[in-house]
């Protein structure tokens, strides 16, 4: 029989440095020591609500006080996303765990995992952003063997989901909005040192503010940030705008978070820090985004007026890189040099990026094996990423006569560029076809000294290409190449990576 659901409250403590999403330590401690009740027919627990309310801080919270307590000898965490993919989730696994495949199949590797993980006991899987149901057997994650299987923990925003896994019993863990009063805490913490020397006028309007956030921690966080130690009169404002963004009856949805997001967004100082957290949304879901690729792209675009090197593209990327990450627009990232964005905050880009005045056209890790139809790319796109897909084959000739970037990076299965590919794209200037064709030979889920000796392709550049006269950036990084001759009538090119 399934357990009730237990709700989760939030204290109004300090947030944390990479979330700041308020956590109440105590109740993150009895659902630790809960765990050791569990039997093996409660082998996972579901963390459930809304987005931006504080499920990821919450999971990672959680595993490291099982960790560093000894409750379990190993903790894992690996991000699912909406669009699962098998392999991804079996290579991060395999990386926490120094394991390497050799196999090809989905199924070897599941096999080589299984076999893993029943050899070590006492292991939490905490699967992060699930969105549908989860084959673990598929993947290769043994949920009971003998005592030796995983505890899994997952977290979501479909209550459905906890109990859907093929499991007899499920603890469900709710996730709940603030109160007001925990709001306004959060909310003043981010807002800056002038927050506690308000004036009662002052006070009237802040809270104001904070209540429009509608108790999510992420709404308040970037809020507070956006408007930190500005005047009374910008805050009256951004309340006004708060207002006029949202429909009569405030119903607890994107819309919310959205008109707080799009107030943080249009707070940023210059229109080059909003261009670069808008390149952020061109990659997948859950990415570890390359400050570097954000500095490439940016320079190849033209975006910074006073730039002509590559380190001063660098210094200025990073700079503004940190503070979008102080606004709590984009997150730390576990990975060096990199960043991630809340998947919220992702889609609220998105949403900005896709109106004609900017013209991206995002279709980034949807696992396509087609191209979208022409119509969908219309002719008046600036930006499109297919990045990540599985593209067996390109149009003849992509009628794009304003596109500026295209990000064809990671689709491994096309081994062809038509001739006529680049003809209607004259102005682009940044193109990637990073890890693309013949990229197989440099599977990054294999050991390196196997990659020399898997069956590869070499590929062509079509003659089209020398009709990029405008290109500046090019990534080619991993694909193999029988003649580079047509790089040197590219005579702008600024960047190029192999």
């Amino acid at each position: 029989m399934k357990r009730k659901a237990e709700a989760v409250t939030f204290g109004a403590s300090k947030p944390t440095a990479n979330e700041n999403v308020v956590l109440q330590k105590k109740t993150v401690g009895e659902i630790i020591a809960q765990q050791r009740g569990l039997d093996d027919n409660c082998a996972i627990i579901g963390m459930y609500g809304m987005g931006g309310i504080g499920k990821t801080t919450q999971a990672k919270e959680i595993g490291s006080m099982a960790e560093t307590s000894g409750l379990f000898n190993k903790v894992i965490f690996a991000v699912v996303s909406r669009n699962l993919d098998v392999r991804k989730i079996q290579g991060r696994i395999g990386d926490m765990l120094g394991l390497y495949f050799q196999e090809e199949s989905e199924m070897g590797r599941a096999g080589r995992l299984f076999e893993r993980l029943t050899t070590q006991e006492r292991i939490l899987l905490v699967l992060d952003d699930v969105w549908n149901f989860v084959n673990f057997k598929e993947i290769g994650i043994p949920v009971t063997f003998e005592g030796k299987g995983c505890k899994i923990m997952i977290t979501t925003r479909q209550r459905n989901l906890c109990s859907t896994m093929g499991l007899r019993k499920t603890k469900e863990i709710p996730l709940r909005l603030l109160s007001d009063e925990e709001s306004w805490n959060l909310f003043k913490s981010n807002a800056g040192s002038l927050a506690d020397t308000f004036s009662p006028q002052q006070d009237d309007v802040a809270m104001k503010v904070a209540r429009e956030c509608c108790g999510l921690p992420l709404a308040l966080v970037t809020v507070g940030r956006a408007l930190r130690n500005k005047d009374l009169e910008l805050w009256r404002a951004a309340l006004q705008q708060l207002k006029k963004s949202k429909p009569l009856n405030i119903n607890y949805n994107e819309k919310d978070i959205f008109s707080c997001l799009k107030l943080s967004y249009d707070q940023l100082q210059s229109e080059e820090a909003k261009e670069c957290f808008l390149l952020c949304c061109l990659f997948p879901e859950d990415h570890d985004i390359k400050i570097e690729d954000i500095a490439r792209y940016a320079l190849g675009k033209g975006m910074f007026t006073d730039v002509e090197t590559m380190e001063e593209a660098r210094r200025e990327t990073r700079w503004i890189i940190r503070n979008l990450t102080d606004c709590c627009l984009l997150l730390d990232s576990s990975t060096a040099d990199s960043v991630r964005m809340h998947d919220m905050v992702r889609d609220f880009a998105i949403s900005m990026a896709s109106t004609g005045e900017h013209g991206f056209v995002i279709k980034a890790g949807l696992g396509l094996k087609e191209w979208p139809n022409q119509e969908t790319l219309e002719r008046n796109a600036v930006i499109i990423s297919l990045m990540t897909n599985h593209i067996q084959s390109l149009p003849d000739c992509l009628i794009c006569p304003k596109l500026e970037i295209l990000l064809l990076a990671e689709n491994e299965v096309f081994e062809v560029i038509p001739e006529g590919f680049f003809l209607g794209m004259p102005t682009l200037r940044v193109l990637d076809l990073s890890e693309k064709i013949g990229a197989r030979s440099l599977n990054r889920y294999f050991e390196p000294d196997k990659w020399t000796s898997m069956p590869s392709s070499s590929f062509k550049l079509p003659s089209s290409f020398e009709a990029l006269v405008n290109l500046r950036t090019l990534h080619l990084n991993h694909c193999k190449l029988d003649d580079v001759a047509v790089l040197g009538k590219l005579k702008r090119l600024e960047v190029l990576s192999f």
